[in-house]
């Protein structure tokens, strides 16, 4: 039996969605410092091409199959949004207050 979206979506799953948004964060900060610093030369052209395919085609296979998985289903709903995009702005306003290394050290620790 599936859930009606007041029950699925409400406020009593903040929590959950603030913990997604948290590992998520955190799942960044471990690979930041068990990988290094991205190399952003690798990125260039015509390899950011690639990526942005791949990406396009990803976020499509997931709207498409999003009745059918239900953690596409959440991904797409407002209630997994609004964390998104807080963890979004307290990330930028974090990035725009660290001070910014020139020499390619990685983490600033």
């Amino acid at each position: 039996m599936r859930l009606s979206s007041p029950e699925r979506y409400g406020k009593k799953n903040c929590f959950h969605r603030i913990i997604v948004g948290g590992g998520l964060v955190l799942a960044g900060v471990v690979l930041q410092a068990v990988i290094g610093p991205v190399r952003w030369e690798l990125l260039a052209f015509p390899a950011n091409l690639v990526f942005l395919a791949a990406f396009i085609a990803a976020l499509s296979a997931a709207y498409m199959l999003r009745r059918k998985v239900r953690l596409f289903e959440w991904m797409m709903h407002l209630g997994a949004a609004v964390p998104a995009i807080a963890f979004v702005i307290g990330l930028t306003v974090v990035i725009g207050l660290t001070a910014q290394r020139d020499d390619g050290g990685g983490l600033p620790w």
